[in-house]
């Protein structure tokens, strides 16, 4: 199963049935990252052997299953729930087998997948009430067990109590279309026994209390090793005996209640018939090169194959979210492609159907930060209405910067050397731009929002710019503001005014252009890049690696908080949501890795502590790239293997770049330094200064904010301040990575280096490895 089978499969349900399909896997895939591998069948043996064709008249010719037939098969034994390593818990038992003709490839897709489980039904007979289950605690299951909804009989069908794997009996379960020779179809369900086993094995006590739980504790008593259905597997095989088993089918017409899973086939009606031999007699579990197999039921063969779906509520469906949710892990635990982003046209950003793969799951250190500040929940601010809970939450926030500036948290005026001050230092750095030979002043900050929408009703300066007169011998000092064909200079009565909506021009641009354009998104489409294209092995994605955690779950978590319908600056700002992308998509057709951060301003200005600062780091970077890779790793970046991963990367950097600049007409790995100097720039310094200087800028929205709220009602507005607050507080406050505890001992050292130059302007203490928040 590809990726373009998985979207056919996908899009043939209807809406509400691919929102259910789509949460299924996330829950699956959860359950795969918890114990970082499969979801399901998470510990087991692989053996190899071949398999033949039995001859029965009473079983329908199909071109797979032609008598006498030979082929190679890759086998596996596991206990059906994830992460319970103990043999001895009363668990189902399951197994898995890959058919492929001799000499074929197994440890990839070939003739024919089978996924079967002890238990000759499943409890739940469409994907709606499997959802239902894994979304349900203890005490629903068991409502569910009690309701007849989950089967009785299938859960006590399904866990055993066996000495050994091949004392049981495994069911497909699921129904599949067998099409004969002379085309007709008809429905076939499967299972897997030992020929030499007259009854199974493994079965239940009748004391013991079957409840909805997959797995129960071992026997009081039971004295047996955690490994030891696998040890014994093993051992024999290590004796030298084969271990054989018989593929059974059974054969009933086409019609609707035959694929309900939840119902057992009568044998005397349909009887089950021997269709192959399977010998077993290589172990091949510490072969490392079948370790990452994806079984998965819609591996199927052309004339057989699972029946179509269109809904959740069909009895097909369970078949089809076995499918999706076999692939789904499969990507999580390979690493695979997932890392798809759109069209130029499209802001950078994994689809929502994927999950994120294992090594972009955060720690749970991190996790522990956002839990902390309860970040990533739904309760940014409190209910409606409930005013005095607002009011008191933000009376408990700490104050910020320009609280002490001002001396009050109440709207006041702002003093010019502290506006000045922060326009060299604070959270939109860097910004300060050479004019254009206007008489009067040299050098400009500009925020112009004239092409895009603004909510109706509602208004905002389409040109917001503040002017500077810089010199080396005077230092900086303000000229004038200008607001759309409005000039205002200190001193004047509007002057007060005039840095109000400059500072609400200001915060908006900061959070779109650089805080989420400029760090998030810009270094979001490199991560995907050097993901897909370098394996984890690379000397450049060895590297580069820790400078990238973090970023593709804060993305996909914390973004929608942020920019999505209901987030904070679609509420807070005077701009559409549209618009809002359109500033980001914008800024970022104007980035390109081939940047510097050399300033317009001159680099000894009185009071500029950002110019120097990121000076030094670019200038420190370039000997961390020089000596922690290119010097050390010389001889293996020039394999023709990895030389070419280099090659594919900057490629790909190329075709889906945002970037709508003059590009070289084909890039090359003499550029690769640029690169890394760039992504470590951003996802270390630029994002740590910005990020954490926000509250002292912004966390007050008496005195900044992203427009004027006075036509809403009191209820809205107390909501967007304790949002703005509430969330600048946070971004300021988590701090994780930090360069000085997890940065190498080689990038320790040219930072402790730099220190004089860079901890003026940003404590090193705030300096972090990646864009973590």
């Amino acid at each position: 199963m590809d990726l373009n089978t998985y979207l056919k499969i996908l899009s043939g349900l209807d809406s509400e049935s691919q929102k259910i399909m789509l949460e299924l896997q996330a829950m699956f895939s959860a359950a795969g990252l918890a114990v970082r591998g499969r979801g399901t069948h998470t510990d087991g043996i692989i053996v190899k052997g071949n398999l033949t064709v039995l001859y029965s008249s009473d079983v329908p010719s199909h071109s797979l299953f032609t008598p006498g037939k030979k082929y190679d098969v890759i086998f596996r034994h596991a206990n059906i729930v994830g992460g319970a390593k103990d043999d001895a818990l009363i668990n189902g038992r399951g197994s898995a087998i890959r058919i492929g003709n001799i000499g074929d490839d197994l440890s990839k897709p070939a003739l024919l997948d089978l996924v079967l489980n002890t238990g000759d039904t499943f409890g739940l007979p469409t994907a709606r009430l499997y959802h239902e289950f894994f979304g349900s605690d203890f005490h629903q299951k068991s409502d569910m067990l009690a309701s007849g909804r989950l089967r009785r009989h299938a859960v006590e069908a399904a866990l055993r109590n066996p000495n050994s794997f091949t004392e049981l009996y495994y069911h497909t379960q699921l129904c599949f279309e067998w099409v004969d020779a002379k085309k007709k179809s008809r429905y076939a369900r499967f299972r897997l026994l030992n020929p030499n086993q007259s009854t199974e094995g493994g079965l239940l006590d009748e004391s013991v209390e079957i409840g909805p739980r997959l797995v129960l504790p071992r026997d009081r008593g039971d004295t047996r090793e955690k490994n030891y259905l696998r040890n014994e597997f093993r051992q024999r095989l290590a004796d030298g005996k084969i271990v054989e088993y018989v593929l059974q089918a059974q054969f009933r017409s086409i019609e609707e209640e035959a694929l309900d899973c939840s119902n057992p086939w009568d044998p005397n009606t349909y009887p089950w018939l021997d269709i192959a031999a399977i010998v077993l007699d290589r172990d091949e579990s510490e072969n490392d090169y079948y370790q990452e197999i994806a079984y998965n039921p819609a591996n199927t063969h052309f004339d057989l194959k699972l029946p179509d779906s269109y809904s959740v509520d069909d009895f097909a469906s369970l078949g089809v979210s076995g499918a999706l949710v076999h692939y789904f892990g499969s990507l999580v635990r390979a690493e695979r492609t997932q890392y798809l982003y759109g069209s130029k046209d499209d802001l950078p950003g994994i689809p929502d159907y994927f999950p994120l793969p294992v090594t972009e799951i955060p720690s749970k250190r991190f996790l522990f930060l956002l839990k902390k500040y309860n970040f990533l929940t739904d309760e940014l601010y409190p209910s409606d209405g409930d005013h005095d809970k607002i009011e008191a939450l933000v009376s408990a926030m700490p104050i910020t910067a320009l609280d002490l500036a001002v001396g009050s948290i109440e709207p006041t005026d702002i003093p010019d050397s502290y506006f000045l001050k922060r326009r060299l230092n604070g959270y939109n750095p860097g910004a300060i731009r050479k004019s254009s030979g206007q008489e009067g002043w040299t050098h400009e900050l500009t925020h112009n929002l004239a092409k895009y929408d603004i909510k109706p009703g509602l208004h905002f300066p389409d040109f917001v710019q503040c002017r500077l007169v810089v010199d080396n011998k005077n230092g900086i000092k303000l000229h004038s503001i200008k607001i759309d064909d409005n000039e205002i200079t200190p001193g004047q009565k509007q002057w007060q005014h005039a840095k109000h909506v400059y500072l609400q021009a200001e915060f908006l641009s900061q959070e779109l252009k650089l805080h989420l354009a400029r760090c998030h998104f810009n270094i979001e489409q490199y991560v995907m890049a050097i993901k897909r294209r370098l394996a984890p092995t690379h000397p450049v994605r060895a590297f580069i690696d820790p400078h990238l955690e973090g970023l593709m779950f804060i993305n996909s978590s914390a973004v929608p908080k942020i920019i999505g319908s209901t987030g904070f600056i679609p509420i807070a700002s005077m701009l559409t949501q549209g618009s809002i992308v359109d500033v980001i998509k914008n800024e970022l057709s104007k980035l390109n890795y081939m940047w510097n951060p050399i300033a317009d301003l001159p680099r000894d200005i009185p009071g500029d502590l950002f110019t120097p600062a990121a000076t030094a780091y670019w200038e420190l970077l370039k000997n961390y790239v020089e000596k922690g890779l290119l010097q050390p790793f010389k001889d293996e970046l020039c394999t023709e293997a990895n030389r070419t991963q280099v090659d594919e990367l900057f490629a790909e950097l190329k075709e889906r770049s945002l970037y709508s600049g003059d590009q070289p007409p084909k890039y090359n790995s003499s550029e690769l330094k640029s690169l890394l100097m760039y992504i470590i720039y951003h996802s270390s310094f630029l994002h740590s200064w910005a990020n954490f200087k926000q509250y002292d800028d912004a966390g007050n929205p008496n005195h900044v904010a992203m427009g004027d709220y006075s036509q809403y009602d009191q209820q809205m507005q107390d909501k967007i301040r304790f949002s703005q607050r509430s969330l600048t507080w946070v971004l300021s406050s988590i701090r994780y990575n930090s360069v000085l505890v997890y940065g190498s001992d080689l990038l320790k050292q040219l930072i402790w280096e730099k220190s004089s130059v860079l901890e003026p302007g940003l404590p090193l203490k705030d300096l972090m490895m990646s864009i973590n928040i």
